[in-house]
């Protein structure tokens, strides 16, 4: 669904769009189609989170050279983000964790990818819920604990629980204090003006019905960052992100939505 609606600017390689235009998209048509006619602000909000994110990963490769040389992907799904990145940055490696979709991403990139940029991308098989599994997957497959990382945990936080995030987190950001990590989340939904937070429920409950899972998982930020022995940078919510974006806004208030994109780094780190 977040392929569909995104489109081809989920993408900014040529190898990135040609991995797009491999993708079996059509387990997601419903659910998106329901999306661009009946929540607009969700439209928006994947249209968003995908551009600031890669302009928070930018900013966070320049602060600091060496991340950009290790990015993690959690809950990757189908998304050219990895494929991307090493595009952009020929020294670096990729490694792609999801429980779903690992096989397919595996052979699409084969075919998109000339063998010196694929053999720097892992897609791994690992359930996300187990923390100890994704740290014994990620050190087979080639992952330095010893060098820094940048993490991405997009579109995850929703079907995991809160403390199942935190061991991921946890996991992440102790191996090295350079690492950062970007999580994607939905916060608390009570200072939502009445129709965002209508829109919202509606929204929620849809992909319950569709994706067959249990009711989203609402983050606490401060509890989250407490419990992953992390600290928060920086969160933004939608209407900053268009606005660091330069793009037309359609969100005037923080309380118009409950998604945010946090940056986290370990506790210990200046």
């Amino acid at each position: 669904m977040v392929m569909l609606i995104a489109g081809s600017d989920a993408a900014v390689t040529p190898q990135g769009s040609a991995l797009l235009k491999l993708l079996d998209l059509r387990a997601g048509e419903a659910l998106a189609d329901a999306v661009r006619i009946r929540f607009p602000l969700a439209q928006r909000r994947i249209l968003v989170r995908k551009p600031f994110i890669r302009m928070q990963l930018n900013a966070l490769a320049t602060e600091h050279q060496p991340r950009a040389l290790q990015l993690v992907s959690a809950g990757a799904g189908l998304s050219p983000l990895a494929l991307d990145w090493c595009v952009e940055h020929p020294e670096a490696r990729a490694f792609e964790l999801d429980i779903d979709h690992m096989v397919q991403k595996r052979r699409v990139i084969d075919q998109v990818a000339d063998t010196s940029l694929a053999r720097r991308i892992e897609c791994i098989p690992c359930d996300l819920t187990d923390a100890a599994a994704c740290r014994r997957a990620l050190r087979t497959a080639g992952w330095r604990d010893d060098a820094p990382s940048l993490w991405v945990i997009e579109g995850l936080a929703y079907y995991i629980t809160q403390d199942a995030l935190a061991s991921i987190l946890r996991f992440a950001l102790s191996a090295h204090p350079a690492s950062r990590a970007i999580v994607e989340f939905s916060g608390d939904q009570s200072p939502l003006c009445d129709s965002a937070l209508q829109e919202t429920r509606e929204y929620h409950s849809l992909i319950r019905q569709i994706v067959g899972t249990h009711a989203l998982t609402t983050v606490d930020l401060h509890a989250l960052a407490t419990t992953a022995h992390a600290s928060v940078e920086r969160c933004f919510h939608p209407m900053e992100m268009e606005r660091l974006l330069g793009i037309d806004p359609i969100h005037h208030h923080p309380e118009e939505s409950a998604m945010r994109i946090a940056l986290l780094a370990p506790r210990t780190a200046s």
